[in-house]
């Protein structure tokens, strides 16, 4: 369970502080949701959990609808998506959020450490004006790992992650990645800066991608 708040409607929270939650089980560190939900103004301030999703796991079977807009997410931790994991057939914006010293740690079996900051899997995402500094990954994506896998129930299911005017600097990865790590699905960055990002700042595996 979410350290704050499990969700299965459709709520709108505004200029909410989320501060030190803890995930139980299979949660998040401060708020699960598994339909749609818009988020805007909020404060994710040191939250954590040693499942994923410091601060906010976002989506399941179902299809989940998030609109996450004007959000700061700020020293969360988690043994991967140190701030917030979005998975499963999923569809989010994110537009003018921050994302400062988020961190995915491996556990101690040696498991985790993806997605500094976000991780991605199954989904659809746009970030739009989003900053992304100091944040870090023990494995790959100081900032963002996307991946979508083939399925082999469902057949071939992609990731597409869309990124506009952002700007990725500082972030470090224990391996690759250190701005954005994708694995076999579609990668579109326009208009944005990566710069700083520690070992690299973008690697792809087997992806469609584009950048300009």
């Amino acid at each position: 369970s979410a350290g704050a708040l499990n969700s299965t409607g459709s709520p709108v929270i505004s200029n909410t502080l989320f501060f030190r939650n803890i995930g139980g089980y299979q949660g998040a560190g401060a708020v699960a949701a598994g339909s749609s939900i818009s988020l805007i103004g909020c404060r994710f301030e040191e939250n954590e959990t040693e499942e994923n999703g410091g601060a906010l796991l976002l989506g399941d079977d179902l299809g989940t609808l998030g609109t996450i807009r004007g959000c700061l997410f700020l020293n969360n931790r988690a043994r991967s998506a140190g701030a917030v994991d979005c998975q499963g057939i999923s569809s989010e914006n994110f537009d003018d959020c921050t994302f400062i010293g988020n961190r995915a740690e491996k556990s101690e079996a040696g498991d985790g450490g993806f997605g500094g900051a976000v991780t991605l899997i199954y989904t659809t995402n746009i970030f739009t004006n989003c900053v992304f500094r100091d944040n870090f990954a023990e494995a790959a994506g100081g900032a963002i790992l996307t991946s979508g896998q083939p399925d082999p129930e469902n057949g071939n299911i992609f990731n597409f992650l869309t990124v506009r005017n952002c700007t990725f600097t500082g972030n470090t990865a224990g391996t690759t990645g250190g701005a954005i790590h994708a694995t076999s699905e579609s990668v579109s960055i326009r208009n944005s800066i990566l710069w700083g990002n520690t070992p690299d700042q973008y690697d792809r595996d087997m992806s469609d991608s584009s950048i300009a």
